[in-house]
């Protein structure tokens, strides 16, 4: 998504499902010496002697079709990585770390911010990155035809027009009917305007630090770009130091290709993954790291049950559904329950619960024609469920809903040769690789592949440990 995903999820909330047909977005144009005086642009001398090597591995869950951007389908997160936004999220003391636009001035009585791109801002084939680029994105994202709907209407209702004073200066007017729509503007996105009309499946330019290299129906893989502006920018250099990043489509094939050694890390966030047999035999005998980060937005899932479900039959409902949580399977359901396909609900299936696909998932959501479902709502992906709220919120009264639990945080294994900061530093989602807001941090020891996969057994003394991040009084234990 162009947005920052935070701000996605309190908009989401706030706009209605219907795309606007208009575009509402004027583009003014000024003389640069109106501006304001803005900060100074705080640049660094990159490090040379940084070391860009390693090829990292994981597993994802889904895959772009192409790598045209459709901020609109839930499988774009992979592709946002390839833009930087405009600024980063707030520290502990409130500011925004400067990233695509090196400086701003927010003007609250004019409802609009002034922006300023980074001066050593390039897309990845050489062309300086410009305002120009700016209003081609919001356009882009407008059009009926860019198959957008939700980032145009979006854009529609929280901003009213774009002022370009020159190649580097332009400034977002923001709508005055809703507060929180200055924050959604820093997570921006800007796209290529001098890439417009490029084939789908061709590789973009881009002004992330890594290029698109290979995409098929199992795998996408991103290269490092060793020229990268970014690496001056101070609040992201040193990082993204892998030089490959290779995503595959999660299979069975793939676990057994982890059980090897061959992928370095995947999610084990969901319970029933988390407790396969699989991955504890693996742990007697390789000293797997566990990884506990915490998540910025829980998974929220809810219970919802017909009216024709009466209150006792619905709290003993509730009943089993918790037992299924904790990997207890229910001996027997007093309800036909369905769930909606989300990895973090592998615990209904095999707590007996019946999967259906998606499409017929909200088919039965809209039309009532279910006594009771489970619904997974990732709060960062809340707008692919919007149409699931509208009709909980219009059917309350026929309907009862309990809010189950929370997934208050991301796990995974890793193998030890993955490195990681020390928890406690603040590094956020530590093992997004490409992550521009929180990510890039980890890296590879090859020598400590070859050591540990060289050996039949862990050492007696030798244990898989847990890390938490952010620390807590105590960051490690034995697993």
């Amino acid at each position: 998504m162009l947005f920052a995903k935070p701000c996605l999820v309190a908009l989401a909330l706030w706009l209605t499902l219907s795309a606007s047909a208009s575009l509402a977005l004027d583009v003014f144009i000024e003389d640069a010496q109106t501006l304001p005086e803005l900060p100074v642009v705080d640049v660094i001398e990159s490090e040379s002697a940084v070391k860009i090597a390693g090829a990292f591995t994981t597993l994802t869950a889904t895959l772009p079709k192409n790598w045209k951007r459709l901020p609109s389908t839930p499988s774009d997160d992979l592709l946002d990585d390839l833009y930087v936004p405009l600024a980063g999220k707030p520290g502990t003391d409130g500011l925004r770390p400067p990233l695509l636009a090196a400086s701003w001035r927010d003007e609250p009585d004019n409802h609009k911010i002034i922006f300023r791109i980074h001066p050593g801002a390039t897309w990845s084939d050489g062309i300086p990155v410009t305002t120009k680029d700016a209003i081609y994105t919001l356009f882009y994202l407008s059009e009926l035809t860019s198959g957008t709907p939700y980032q145009r209407q979006l854009i529609n209702q929280s901003l009213t027009g774009i002022t370009q004073y020159d190649a580097e200066h332009f400034a977002l007017h923001y709508s005055q009917k809703y507060d929180r729509a200055p924050e959604a503007l820093f997570g921006l996105r800007i796209m290529p305007g001098h890439a417009a009309g490029m084939a789908a499946d061709a590789r973009p330019p881009v002004n992330g630090p890594y290029l698109p290299t290979d995409l098929n129906g199992t795998t996408m893989s991103l290269e490092r770009n060793p020229d990268w502006w970014g690496d001056n920018v101070p609040a992201l250099s040193d990082r993204f130091r892998i030089r490959k990043i290779v995503f595959h489509k999660a299979s069975a094939e793939r676990f057994d290709q982890f059980i090897q050694g061959q992928v370095d890390c995947i999610s084990t966030t969901s319970i029933s993954d988390s407790a396969d047999e699989w991955l504890k035999t693996l742990l007697e005998i390789k000293n797997i790291t566990h990884i506990i980060s915490e998540a910025e937005n829980p998974l929220s899932v809810l219970l919802i049950a017909s009216g024709s479900l009466d209150q006792d039959r619905f709290t003993l409902l509730k009943e089993q559904v918790f037992s299924a949580v904790d990997g207890e399977k229910s001996e027997g359901l007093v309800a036909d329950v369905i769930f909606s396909p989300a990895p973090t609900l592998n615990w209904a299936s095999q707590a007996g619960y019946s999967q259906v696909p998606s499409r017929i998932f909200k088919s039965r959501i809209r039309t009532g024609f279910y006594e009771a479902a489970i619904i997974a709502l990732p709060q960062s992906k809340i707008a692919n469920h919007a149409e699931v709220l509208r009709y909980l919120s219009s059917n309350d009264s026929n309907l009862h809903i309990a809010a189950l639990y929370d997934i208050p945080y991301y796990q995974y294994a890793c193998w030890p040769w993955v490195t990681l900061p020390q928890p406690g530093e603040g590094k956020g989602d530590i093992l997004s690789p490409t992550d521009i807001y929180t990510g890039g941090y980890i890296g590879l020891d090859r020598r400590q592949r070859a050591r540990v996969l060289g050996r039949p057994d862990r050492d007696n003394d030798e244990e898989p440990i847990v890390v938490r991040y952010p620390a807590t009084n105590n960051t490690t234990q034995p697993e």
